[in-house]
């Protein structure tokens, strides 16, 4: 079965830290030159134009890009669902359930991981706002006396 996408009502999610011939090959064999291009740091930006209704079709370069996009609150996919968006992925998904487990287990190591790194550094740079709030509060105190 042979898909067909209108460049102006699909959208390509691509991800810029990766070299991904898979996609211009896909753009390329499928006529998406026009379409438009979303990073996956831009996924709510894509959500959003879902939302209004601006895109019929999303093509990811594989299922886990789609997969952390919904984990991390980026795509709506109920919403995406209840609009009829087609999705395509260039990679293709896994054949067997056993494989799909697989790959749905190491995407949740990766971005729990991510997730966790996140968690720490925020938790650093607020410890350091708080540092020098304490310090200013100290100092600001002191002063008065």
């Amino acid at each position: 079965m042979t898909t067909s996408f209108d460049p102006k009502l699909t959208a390509v999610v691509f991800e810029p830290q990766r070299p991904q011939p898979e996609i211009d090959q896909f753009v390329e064999r499928n006529a998406l030159a026009a379409a438009k291009r979303y990073t996956i740091h831009k996924l709510d930006d894509l959500n959003s134009a879902i939302a209004e209704g601006r895109y019929s079709a999303v093509v990811f370069p594989a299922i886990g890009v789609a997969i952390r996009g919904i984990w991390d609150g980026d795509i709506n996919f109920p919403q995406w669902r209840a609009r009829s968006v087609a999705i395509h992925f260039v990679t293709p998904a896994p054949a067997t359930a056993d494989q799909y487990l697989a790959l749905m287990a190491e995407e949740w190591r990766e971005w729990n991981g991510t997730r966790h790194q996140r968690n720490a550094i925020a938790g650093a740079i607020l410890s350091v706002f708080l540092l020098a709030a304490a310090f200013l509060i100290n100092w600001f105190c002191a002063t008065k006396h």
